[in-house]
């Protein structure tokens, strides 16, 4: 009995033995899998990227015809008319937006408190909250939340600009192309789009012109033929 006994202590080690020598090669190789360090991003082009935006948005600090073009840029691709004085229930996504670009504005000109750009900021950042995932394909008030949200992150942009944080300022304008890319090149950003972005899709132009040119051959090839089988 002593033997048998003796036996399965020693068949019960080895088991345990391989057991542990497995779960201690599993330990080593995720280890390894989370030692591997992700591709760092080139800290000069990040910086670079941050200067040309924050050069852009500092437009905003020194030039009053910009600050009035990017406010009417803003409710043009919103398409609602700026809320006269009064109260519209209805709107009142729209108003909020509206005091928060005034008080913007007013920053700019230095005449805006500490608390009164705080209060910009939390209602700005609320109205880009809007684009969150449960209401991203949403409307407020009329409008839809992508557009009022890239509205918010331009001027999120232009609060963080005289604070000095630069790179959050950076990263807020870079979002507007995320919530609202088609508004962002077309009435919000242009500029910027046609300076920052479009030199790079240059190859993309040219490879939708030559599909393009294709198709409407092909087209004109095919009509041909079925008026040829008539004529």
């Amino acid at each position: 009995m002593k033997q048998a006994g003796t036996s399965h202590d020693r068949s019960n080690r080895s088991s345990w033995n391989v057991k542990s020598f497995g779960d201690s090669r599993s330990q080593r190789r995720d280890n390894n899998v989370q030692a591997v360090p992700e591709p760092a991003l080139d800290e000069v082009a990040v910086q670079a990227m941050v200067s040309i935006l924050s050069g852009y948005i500092k437009r905003f600090l020194r030039d009053e015809d910009f600050r009035t073009s990017l406010r009417d840029n803003c409710f043009s691709s919103l398409n609602v008319i700026e809320l006269e004085e009064g109260y519209n229930a209805d709107r009142k996504v729209i108003s909020n937006l509206e005091q928060a670009i005034e008080t913007a504005e007013r920053a700019a000109e230095e005449s805006a408190s500490t608390k009164d750009l705080k209060k910009a900021s939390l209602t700005l950042s609320v109205i880009a909250g809007l684009n969150s995932n449960d209401l991203k394909d949403g409307f407020t008030s009329g409008v839809p939340n992508s557009k009022l949200s890239a509205c918010a992150h331009v001027y999120l942009s232009v609060i963080y600009k005289p604070q000095n944080k630069d790179g959050v300022s950076a990263k807020h304008l870079l979002q507007v192309f995320c919530d609202s890319p088609f508004q962002a090149r077309t009435t919000l950003l242009p500029e910027l789009w046609d300076h920052l972005f479009l030199p790079h899709l240059s190859h993309l132009k040219v490879w939708y012109n030559q599909e393009s040119e294709l198709l409407t051959d092909t087209a004109l090839k095919k009509v041909c033929a079925i008026n040829s089988k008539f004529y």
